[in-house]
């Protein structure tokens, strides 16, 4: 075979191997780096606050170069919501679980409401960096507004009160402010009994709370 013929095989291959996209070994290895970027944050916020970090301890701390930093996240506040979506799914699970309640009686909410604390205590510091960086970050309170909206959303489909928070009507109007009002409260509540550790009666600050909860479901129904 002449050499022509060997270069233009040759050149082929490798054309091949491109259009073929990245090897299992390169996908591999960038997970990891990001599985370590994100340990590299954890480990960055535990220790400093949200203000206070830099991408540029989370690099030192992954022992990686800013090109590979900037290839799976473009900014602090990036890296900080890749963090949190990691227990997304568990906080999600809640809202799913409080749904399925449908009518609840305030014993039910008050029941919800200690789970739903029990998982930001299990989780403070990371939900200790997202009100931190929500506070800071411009984007910070669209990103709690889409969460709410998601929220009423899930909720709307065993709960009839979020349900009317859904509708294009004046009492749908009243109702998605009167939820949005609610989740925010709750999102405070729940940040300082798990998190902030708030000197109250738990048992009291539950009741009370989940009383909150039940009179919007009873007033708007």
């Amino acid at each position: 075979m002449n050499t022509a013929a060997c270069d233009a095989i040759s050149s082929a291959r490798r054309t091949h191997a491109r259009s073929a996209g990245p090897t299992r070994l390169q996908r591999e290895q960038k997970q990891a780096t990001r599985e370590r970027l994100l340990k590299a944050a954890e480990n960055v916020f535990s220790t400093t606050s949200y203000a206070a970090a830099s991408v540029e301890e989370i690099i030192a701390n992954a022992c990686v170069g800013r090109t590979s930093f900037y290839r799976h996240f473009d900014s602090k506040w990036s890296i900080a919501s890749a963090l949190c979506e990691q227990v997304m799914p568990e906080v999600w699970a809640l809202w799913e679980e409080l749904a399925r309640l449908g009518h609840p009686s305030e014993k039910e909410i008050a029941d919800w409401l200690r789970h739903r604390i029990a998982v930001y205590g299990r989780h403070r510091a990371l939900f200790t960096v997202m009100k931190e960086a929500v506070a800071i970050e411009a984007n910070g309170f669209d990103a709690i507004e889409r969460m709410h909206v998601g929220v009423i959303e899930v909720l709307a489909k065993g709960i009839a009160a979020f349900a009317l928070a859904m509708q294009d009507s004046t009492a749908g109007r009243e109702a998605r402010v009167m939820a949005s009002l609610l989740l925010m409260q709750l999102d405070e509540f729940n940040y300082r009994l798990a998190v902030h550790g708030w000197d109250v009666d738990f048992d009291v600050a539950v009741l009370m709370m989940a009383r909150q909860i039940r009179q919007f479901i009873e007033r708007t129904c």
